[in-house]
């Protein structure tokens, strides 16, 4: 049998909201694994870039012009063997080289357009939590493990904190309380940490509380009010002798989303403690009419991705969420500097 080789490019198409485009193929056009999705992408043409490769199969499978969009040649390579039938009949030993590429388009999922031109039959748009139950072709879900996608560790490995879960309206507490717990400082009970930062519950959760607050709505929604003078952090540590001080950088200071991501670049860099307060209906329920503020510790910042990773205390919640950063942006933006839309850097004394 004869023996060819072949470039191979392969995009891992990423909406602004964090999910990858997937399709599975037509078995009539010589599709291998029709029931298992599959990353667009294809052969390398005579004369071709690699660059140019990409953007071409990215327009003959999903429609979408690549070139308008950030493309990234990742430096993960790979390699294999398969047998092909040629147009011509001829069946082959082909030995392929494969070559990745990010691409990322500046709209949600659900508002970017795709046709299906060649040999797909069907696409759609996986978040990062469904990646792990995706049904790949044979080395697929290695492949994504090895790029760091998805995993089969039950937490992330380079996850810097202990996860806390909440009691309702305490975010801000329990978030202080993963601080600690990193710091090795003593734990201090969340209500507590609330009362003295000004906490403040509806009348129907009072029955969740030893004793709490039930003042009318603030501005920012239920719970903690460390912009009021009377409960600002600093103060509230020093009497409860938590040794920590918190200073603030509101979404205000940045003039530009540049200015945001240089930001984030230093808080990766030094490993400090920031927790994020910003609006969470912009952040993850954009139908929702009402807002309020959510504050959450920065976990890792993903500077390549332009991607951040948060632990989220809610119950109703993934404990480790990534998020697109210029998504954090805009929810910080919506919450802000009057509701104290921003980060919250806290230092051990």
């Amino acid at each position: 049998m004869r023996e060819i080789h072949r470039n191979i490019v392969v995009a891992l198409i990423f909406s602004k909201d964090g999910k990858l485009l997937m399709g599975r193929k037509d078995p009539s056009k010589g599709g291998v694994y029709p029931d298992c999705w599959h990353l667009p992408g294809g052969g390398v043409d005579e004369g071709e870039s690699l660059g140019q490769a990409v953007s071409r199969e990215i327009q003959e499978e999903v429609g979408m012009d690549a070139a308008a969009h950030k493309i990234i040649p990742l430096s993960f390579k790979n390699n294999g063997t398969s047998e092909k039938t040629l147009p011509s009949g001829e069946k082959v030993l082909c030995h392929m080289d494969f070559n990745y590429f990010e691409v990322h388009i500046d709209k949600p999922a659900d508002e970017i357009d795709t046709r299906l031109n060649d040999d797909l039959v069907e696409v759609r748009w996986y978040s990062r939590e469904e990646l792990p139950f995706v049904k790949y072709i044979p080395g697929g879900k290695k492949f994504m493990q090895n790029m760091g996608y998805i995993s089969e560790d039950v937490v992330p490995l380079d996850s810097r904190y202990t996860p806390l879960t909440q009691q309702k309206y305490c975010c801000v507490p329990t978030c202080i309380q993963m601080i600690m717990l990193r710091r090795g400082i003593p734990l201090v009970p969340a209500e507590l940490i609330g009362s003295e930062l000004g906490l403040v519950v509806p009348e129907d959760a009072r029955g969740y509380f030893w004793n709490a607050r039930t003042d009318p709505r603030p501005s920012a929604g239920y719970g903690t009010q460390i912009g009021e003078p009377e409960y600002s952090p600093n103060a509230a540590f020093g009497r409860l002798n938590i040794p920590l001080e918190m200073s603030l950088a509101l979404i205000s200071k940045f003039r530009a989303i540049d200015d945001f991501r240089e930001h984030l670049s230093r808080v990766e860099a030094d490993d400090g403690d920031f927790l994020v307060c910003f609006d969470w209906p912009t952040l993850f329920d954009s139908i929702n009419k009402e807002h309020w503020g959510h504050v959450c510790v920065l976990d890792r910042v993903f500077v390549q991705k332009d991607e951040v990773r948060i632990i989220d205390p809610d119950i109703n919640a993934p404990k480790w969420r990534v998020i697109n950063v210029e998504e954090l942006y805009r929810a910080m933006l919506a919450h802000g500097e009057k509701n104290m839309g921003g980060f919250w850097e806290i230092r051990a004394l």
